[in-house]
């Protein structure tokens, strides 16, 4: 039911009222009826900019902002073409500055196609953006040494990240696939095969779940330094499922940062063990012997 028509209408016909008394009755009515559609118009902003708050700290999106639709008149062809024109022109251009140029190539002119009086007027920029997808396997030859007096052999140590199998590239690609755009592992696998990597399922396995202790550190860093960037630290949580048990992930966030901690619960005592980012301890002083003193 559209009320804001419904009005209108009323409005329109509260004229032919013949009891003036009535008619002020029933525009006084209307007039509360608008303001309690405007009150609730902004409780509805409102109620929505909470739950897109809330979201947010889960994690989640909160509601699309969808665009309106062009009231512009383009519905002949010469139209629509310069309005495609024009929306091309501005989308290249304001993109044009964030990209890196990688190379610079010449397009010549063959001279037989130009008459003979073409004269060289510079030369028009097209950036055109590409990519290449290719392996970079390295073949190390580590030196390797003997020594007959300690009956000891000395070998060489490949850079630091190329210990094992696999190049410290690949692991962070298969770190970031998995983890940021959200890929599966055998899909990982799949992408690694057709780009001519030979790995199995099992060593992308490895990759994603070993030799987290680095991730971990840099958490504990971007936490120590969050809690005293801002004069409020703001804590949500939700439900999480960790080896089939219900445990809750607490989310720990100002404007600078945001950080997220499983816990099995959710507690005053859980809530501060995040907070203080150290095992709790306990001091029994005089205050604390006075406190239990006084409530007995």
């Amino acid at each position: 039911m559209d009320v804001q028509k419904s009005i209108e209408e009323i409005n329109t016909s509260i004229n032919g009222i013949a009891d003036p008394a009535a008619r002020a009755i029933i525009s006084q009515l209307l007039n509360i009826v608008e303001a309690l559609m405007q009150e609730n118009k902004m409780l509805k902003a409102e109620n929505q900019k909470l739950r897109d708050e809330n979201n947010r700290l889960k994690g989640e999106q909160g509601k699309p902002n969808i665009r309106l639709q062009n009231k512009r008149n383009i519905s002949s062809e010469k139209e629509r073409k310069q309005h495609n024109k024009n929306n091309k022109l501005k989308r290249s251009k304001s993109k044009n500055h964030k990209i890196k140029i990688n190379r610079a190539v010449k397009c010549k002119i063959n001279p037989k196609q130009l008459p003979e009086d073409a004269i060289f007027k510079g030369y028009k920029t097209v950036i055109v953006q590409d990519i290449i997808i290719k392996t970079s396997n390295i073949k190390f030859r580590k030196e390797v040494y003997y020594s007959a007096s300690l009956n000891k052999t000395f070998t060489a140590h490949v850079p630091s990240g190329y210990e094992g199998e696999f190049g410290p590239q690949i692991k962070s690609l298969i770190i970031t696939q998995h983890f940021k755009y959200k890929m599966t592992e055998p899909a990982i696998v799949e992408f690694l095969r057709d780009h001519g990597i030979e790995i199995s399922a099992a060593t992308v396995s490895r990759i994603i779940t070993d030799h987290n202790e680095q991730f971990h550190a840099e958490k504990k860093d971007i936490v120590k330094a969050g809690l005293p960037s801002s004069t409020y630290q703001q804590m949500d949580d939700t439900g999480a499922k960790v080896n089939g048990k219900n445990y809750y992930t607490h989310i720990l966030c100002n404007q600078y940062y945001t950080a997220y901690f499983t816990r099995q619960n959710k507690n005053r005592l859980t809530i501060l063990e995040i907070l203080a980012q150290k095992e709790l301890s306990f001091e029994f002083n005089e205050s604390a012997y006075a406190l239990m003193n006084e409530m007995g």
